[in-house]
């Protein structure tokens, strides 16, 4: 995909020390960067990344900017944000089905050029700022429960979800910590 920098997310930020985590979501909606950008703007919050469908990646902050995405999650952490409705609504969409926090949730597929986007953003953040390549995971399965409650992840250095952040939130789903196992990222438990 294209690579771009768009500085125009940085509200609601502060510098931070050392990255530990990245911390992927999606974005409930359609369009992208720009528009990406201007709703978390209205919102006070920001983002380090935006990943579009066409698997172009926007960079909106720097990584030693702490950006305002997961909550208490913020602060040592990396944010992505993929453009994506999230869930299925037209009977021609493709998805997947995952239990998260013990409900059976559909999981809209990502374009094959969107999850490669992620997937190589991720391995190249793990790469460059040190962030330990693992994932969420028990008795050898990607887990997407909420095992130990919402501060459970506190435990897990590396790549996580939204959804292990906050327990309202099914965001990014399960398909992009299946894609990182693929690639050899470790399981960790939270």
């Amino acid at each position: 995909g294209q690579y771009a920098f768009y500085a125009g997310c940085n509200r609601n930020t502060r510098s931070q020390d050392a990255v530990t985590r990245i911390v992927v979501h999606w974005t409930g909606g359609t369009g992208g960067a720009e528009r990406v950008v201007r709703t978390l703007q209205k919102n006070a919050l920001s983002i380090h990344y935006v990943v579009e469908p066409s698997g172009r990646i926007v960079q909106t902050a720097t990584h030693d900017t702490r950006c305002a995405h997961a909550g208490i999650a913020n602060d040592g952490s990396i944010g992505i944000e993929v453009v994506s409705r999230g869930y299925p609504t037209r009977a021609e969409d493709e998805y997947d089905v995952y239990t998260i926090g013990g409900r059976r949730v559909r999981c809209l597929r990502w374009p094959a050029e969107q999850m490669h986007a992620v997937v190589w953003l991720v391995e190249a953040l793990c790469g460059e700022l040190g962030v330990p390549r693992v994932v969420p995971g028990e008795n050898g399965e990607v887990s997407l429960s909420r095992r130990g409650g919402p501060s459970g992840w506190v435990k897990l250095d590396g790549v996580i979800g939204h959804l292990h952040v906050h327990t309202s939130k099914d965001d990014p789903g399960g398909a992009i910590f299946h894609e990182l196992r693929q690639e050899g990222f470790a399981l960790g438990d939270v």
